[in-house]
C-alpha cells in the first residue's frame, strides 16, 4: 500500500503505521464472504492511494473505508456514457459513516477537463472544496453497466478506453434543500465537457477544412478581399494547431431575403451546440 505524501511530511514511523493500518483494513475485506467485497476492496485501494497522510491521520480509518465502500456500491452500475452525480450529507444509518460536511461524488468515463471544469464551477458557486480526491480506475463493465473487474492503478494515458474518473469532493455542510440544485449544476457542466471532448476531433477537422477551402468562396475579386481571406485562413490554421479549445461549432447559410439573414444548419452542430439541440 502506497500513501500519497505530497501534501505533508511525516516521520517514518507515522507513515509506516498508516500504511500498516490501511493494509490491515483492506486485508480484512479479503476474508469477508460478501459477493461484492472484491469490488469494494479495489475501489477503496484506489482512493486510499490517492489520500494524503493528513487526510488519513485525522480520521478514523474504519469510517474512511466505509466511505469508499459506500461509493463503491453507488458506482457498481453505470450505463455506457452515463454520468453519475450525487450530493449528500452522510449519515451512519444511510451511508455507513458520518461526516460533518456535504459530499459530492461523480463517476464517468475519464477524459480531459472534467476535474478543472468542476472545480471552477464549485468555486463560482462559492462552494470551495475542503477536500478533493480524484483517482482514475481501470473498469470493466458488462452490457448493463455492472462492474466485472477493477484496476485501482491502471497504466495508460488520460481518457484511455476503460478508464473511469471518480471524484470525491467534501464541501461545507449544506442545507439538504440545496443538494438537488448542486447535482443538476454539476451534471449540466459535465455533460457540456463530455460533448466538447467527444466532438473535439470533428471540430478541429472543420477548422482545418475552412482553412484550406475558404478561398473557394469568392464574393469579389479585389486584392483586398483575397488578402482578408488569407488572414482568416491563417487564423483557422492557428486555431486548429492545438492553440484553442473548441467549445462548439455551427454553420449558417446566408439568405438574401427573409426575416432572418442567416439560416442555421442543424446537421452541422458539434460540441455544446449539438448538446443544446438534443
Amino acid at each position: 500500500m502506497t500513501v500519497n505524501t505530497a501534501s505533508a511530511t511525516f516521520d517514518i514511523p507515522t507513515l509506516d503505521r498508516l500504511r500498516s493500518e490501511v493494509d490491515g483494513l483492506l486485508a480484512a475485506l479479503d476474508s469477508d464472504d460478501g459477493a461484492e467485497v472484491w469490488r469494494d476492496r479495489l475501489i477503496a485501494e484506489a482512493f486510499f492511494k490517492r489520500s494524503d497522510p493528513v487526510y488519513l491521520k485525522h480520521r478514523e480509518l474504519p469510517f474512511v473505508l466505509a466511505q469508499w465502500r459506500d461509493l463503491s456500491s453507488w458506482a457498481a452500475v453505470r450505463r455506457p456514457e452515463e454520468i453519475k452525480v450525487r450530493a449528500f450529507n452522510p449519515t451512519t444509518d444511510t451511508h455507513g459513516y458520518y461526516l460533518n460536511r456535504t459530499v459530492l461524488q461523480t463517476c464517468m468515463d475519464d477524459q480531459a477537463f472534467i476535474f478543472d471544469s468542476l472545480h471552477t464551477l464549485l468555486e463560482g458557486m462559492d462552494l470551495t472544496p475542503l477536500r478533493c480526491i480524484h483517482p482514475i480506475l481501470g473498469m470493466q463493465r458488462d452490457e448493463e453497466g455492472v462492474v466485472l473487474a477493477v484496476d485501482p492503478v491502471p497504466e495508460g494515458v488520460e481518457g484511455a478506453a476503460g478508464f473511469e474518473s471518480m471524484m470525491h469532493f467534501e464541501l461545507p455542510r449544506l442545507d439538504p434543500a440545496q443538494l438537488e440544485g448542486i447535482e443538476a449544476a454539476v451534471l449540466g457542466r459535465l455533460r457540456k465537457v463530455q460533448a466538447v471532448v467527444a466532438d473535439h476531433d470533428a471540430m478541429q477537422a472543420r477548422a482545418r477544412w475552412l482553412a484550406s477551402h475558404l478561398g473557394e468562396y469568392t464574393v469579389t475579386g479585389t486584392t483586398e478581399y483575397y488578402r482578408e481571406v488569407s488572414r482568416v485562413q491563417k487564423f483557422f490554421h492557428w486555431l486548429a494547431a492545438d492553440n484553442y479549445v473548441f467549445v462548439g461549432y455551427a454553420e449558417f447559410v446566408r439568405v438574401p431575403s427573409g426575416d432572418s439573414p442567416c439560416t442555421l444548419q442543424a446537421q452541422s452542430l458539434l460540441g455544446q451546440g449539438r448538446l443544446a439541440a438534443e
